[in-house]
């Protein structure tokens, strides 16, 4: 109201991410307003302080720089700054430094503080495990839900198994902690999974020790469990993981099996082929490894190319702030239930790109209910309850996430034949960016055996087949392929070649393909660019 005077009239929308760090622009309200840019619905950007867009001087260049595309100015209250202007841009660059220089030096210090406090058996707050209570600060131990914890431990010493331990605890009724929340609303007392048992039989806290990036200190409270018990369920968790991973069979090679459907609904199997000891793995439709159908009949798809697609889809989820706000519901507006979801997550997509073969699998086939794929899009469905249990977050603290709840991601793809496979097109690609070793092998034959021809080497095509144990019709069809544009060429290198170009289908059409460059292009279907 104060700058009506400028002709100002205040947008009906405010945007604001209360209570979400400003230290990235992953916030929902900043994403929301980037929309209304683009669309032409905003002129002037105004906030009370400019650390309140941003404290990151990189995030600040790439918000300036939409805002001059856009045509908008930006405007801070109790700031004079003109973005217009080269001094105004120095200022607020030198404003953001120290903004971005306090957030990281105020980060350390929490960092060394939560530190030096656990190094000393110190509790540094948050929800309270089963079996404790937080008063003065401190945990203390509440009789009735030690008793239940007791029993959980002693149940996985007798039974050995944490599947017939979820399944004997749901039989005697014990449920996760009962917590009040500030709204006075009522939430877990839920049955146990999987995932809260490992997390409550693996958790130092309940000898009395608390840990902190990997090490195990000391801890001002009271156990509850004895330790020669706690070090014989350890043992126990040890061994046990050991035999899960000793059963991966080859069949278990294939990360994805029994979560992939064709457009028709039939499954994709695992299969694979071995050509001159090399093993090479697919997906293909279930109904071709039953008959002998026609190639356009069902899916072959390469397994490799499939499962990091799908790991990389997994992983920008966990990296998606705006994604993981869907995940947990009601409980989007609480900072503390954010910051946790947040971080766990951050750490859950780096582990799991850094994971081996065999944990990936595990993972993917625990949070993963199935996988469609359409003529122009993936679906992948994944289980809400099971991917937060797996990223370590605190189910306690939701009490509208039940099981087997879908959350779904749909990614865009085009459909091209490369001999008898089906290669997938992300994003509405021309390209795929996958090296061929048959076409590079092509090239390099071409140029080696013309050469040779050049040098007098060899007398002739046919004396070249003969040494190769060749056809002399194959020799001939492969020879054209010395004259291939350098950037052709360069493009094949770098994988970078249309998806439907084998070596089978550049040598048919090296007899007829022009010595113009250009038209080269053209005709084996690269961008005007390569």
């Amino acid at each position: 109201t104060s700058q009506k005077s400028e002709g100002w009239l205040l947008s009906a929308k405010a945007f604001d991410d209360g209570g979400i760090s400003g230290g990235h622009m992953q916030r929902p309200a900043l994403q929301s307003l980037m929309e209304e840019i683009k669309r032409g619905q905003v002129d002037v950007v105004v906030v009370y302080k400019v650390d309140r867009l941003t404290r990151s001087l990189t995030d600040f260049a790439k918000l300036v720089d939409i805002f001059d595309r856009h045509d908008v100015s930006f405007v801070s209250v109790t700031q004079a700054f003109n973005t217009t202007t080269s001094m105004g841009r120095l200022t607020l660059n030198v404003l953001l430094s120290f903004a971005q220089f306090e957030r990281e030096v105020t980060a350390e210090r929490i960092r060394d503080k939560i530190a030096a406090s656990k190094k000393k058996g110190m509790w540094m707050g948050g929800n309270p495990p089963l079996g404790y209570d937080n008063k003065y600060k401190k945990l203390v131990i509440n009789p009735s839900e030690a008793k239940s914890v007791q029993l959980l431990f002693d149940l996985y010493l007798k039974l050995g198994n944490v599947i017939l331990v979820k399944k004997e605890a749901k039989q005697l009724g014990l449920v996760t902690k009962v917590r009040i929340s500030v709204n006075a609303k009522m939430r877990g007392g839920k049955e146990f999974s999987r995932g809260h048992l490992y997390h409550l039989l693996s958790n130092p806290i309940y000898v009395g020790n608390v840990k902190h990036k990997g090490e195990v200190f000391s801890g001002e409270h009271e156990g509850i469990i004895d330790p020669a018990i706690w070090e014989e369920v350890q043992t126990r968790l040890k061994v046990n993981a050991v035999n899960r991973y000793s059963t991966f069979n080859l069949k278990a090679k294939h990360m994805l099996t029994g979560l992939m459907f064709d457009p028709t609904g039939d499954r994709l199997s695992p299969s694979h082929s071995n050509k001159k000891g090399n093993i090479y793995r697919y997906y293909i439709s279930h109904r071709l490894m039953r008959r002998k159908a026609e190639i356009s009949d069902g899916w072959r798809l390469p397994a490799k190319h499939i499962e990091e697609l799908v790991i990389q889809q997994i992983v920008d989820l966990a990296a998606d702030q705006t994604k993981l706000l869907s995940l947990i519901g009601s409980h989007a507006d609480d900072p503390q239930i954010l910051q946790e979801l947040f971080a766990k997550a951050l750490v859950f997509s780096k582990s799991l790109l850094q994971a081996e073969f065999a944990e990936q699998h595990l993972i993917l086939q625990r949070i993963i209910k199935r996988i469609d794929f359409s003529k122009n899009k993936i679906t992948i469905s994944i289980l809400q309850l099971e991917f937060l249990e797996q990223i370590s977050f605190n189910l306690d603290q939701l009490h509208d996430v039940v099981s087997g709840s879908v959350f779904e991601v749909n990614l865009p793809v085009q459909l091209k034949r490369r001999g008898v496979e089906t290669k997938l097109i992300i994003g509405g690609e021309t390209q795929i960016c996958h090296q061929y070793p048959n076409l590079i092998q092509a090239i390099a034959r071409a140029h080696l055996w013309f050469g040779q021809l050049i040098l007098r080497q060899v007398s002739s095509v046919r004396e070249i087949a003969e040494r190769e144990n060749l056809d002399a019709g194959d020799v001939s069809r492969t020879l054209p392929l010395a004259f291939l544009a350098p950037s052709i060429v360069k493009a094949i290198l770098d994988g970078r070649q249309p998806a439907e170009l084998t070596a089978d289908a550049l040598k048919r059409s090296s007899a007829s393909l022009p010595l113009c460059w250009k038209q080269q292009a053209a005709i084996l279907g690269f961008s005007s660019q390569t």
